[in-house]
């Protein structure tokens, strides 16, 4: 199970910076 929410928040995260900081 965590192993599966650490993926997901790998490639969950950085969509969300980059929509704040605006920086892709």
């Amino acid at each position: 199970f965590l192993p599966l929410l650490a993926g997901l928040a790998a490639n969950f995260l950085p969509k969300i910076f980059c929509k704040i900081t605006k920086k892709c």
